[in-house]
């Protein structure tokens, strides 16, 4: 019995050392800055390397599958063969009682985007319009709220510009830091009305799942030494890392 201990205690340490191995099994929503791939087909942006960061000090890699839209990154979640979603994912109540996540890893506001003609006192401006948004989001939650409106649905922010600079629709929404981003590139339109408290993105987890601790201690390191704001300035600019400051006051 003795001879055996040994030889059992060698196996579970090898066990436990492939376990530790195992990738990091990401669904990911293609969106750039946040996850996508570069001109050189490498995955890249701000959430990509914030867990980049967080596989390696577990000394695993990640393996990343790839949704198009919003819509696509919960049911694909619930499969239940990836180990969390990343994917701009605002932390709710309503979302809270399914899933955990991690702290937070930006801080947004929803806010209104109308053409530079028009702009909205109140969400009761918009009262039986047709508005722009995406299925499954904060955003279309936000605008549901509003009476007698009907939705046109794009696939992601981007697409939601481009309708509305088109014409398609009335107003749409779009957490600010992608207001910050996307807007110059259509001078027609500007952000107007704030429609939402301050929320914040986080990267979801099963229910119960030790990664939601563990995720959050690893955003706290890298916050205090400095690779956070350096990997938003990267990708997002300054004004990011300002919206990060003084989100905290």
């Amino acid at each position: 019995m003795k001879r055996l201990i040994p030889a059992l205690l060698l196996t579970l340490a090898v066990t436990g050392q492939a376990i530790a191995q195992e990738p990091l099994k990401v669904v990911a929503r293609a969106f750039e800055p946040f996850s996508y791939l570069d001109e050189n087909g490498d995955p890249a942006g701000v959430e990509y390397e914030i867990l980049q960061y967080f596989a390696k000090s577990q000394g695993r890699e990640i393996d990343i599958v790839w949704v198009e839209t919003f819509a696509e990154l919960m049911p694909r979640f619930d499969q239940g063969d990836v180990d969390l979603a990343s994917g701009t994912v605002s932390i709710t109540a309503s979302r809270e009682e399914m899933y955990d996540f991690s702290s937070s890893y930006f801080p947004v506001r929803i806010r209104l985007v109308e053409p530079r003609t028009q702009t909205a006192s109140t969400l009761d401006d918009l009262a039986g319009e047709t508005l722009i948004t995406m299925s499954g989001t904060t955003y279309e939650r936000v605008l549901s709220t509003i009476s007698e409106v009907s939705f046109v649905y794009a696939g992601d922010e981007n697409e939601e510009l481009a309708m509305l600079d088109r014409g398609e629709g009335r107003a749409t929404a779009l957490d600010s830091v992608l207001g910050l981003l996307y807007l110059k590139d259509y001078p027609s339109l500007h952000m107007t009305l704030p429609i939402s408290e301050l929320q914040h993105y986080g990267f979801l987890v099963a229910e119960g799942s030790p990664l939601a601790a563990e995720l959050s201690k690893h955003l706290d390191q890298l916050k205090l030494s400095g690779i956070y704001f350096r990997i938003l300035r990267k990708y997002l600019g300054q004004e990011a890392v300002d919206l990060v400051q003084w989100a905290k006051e």
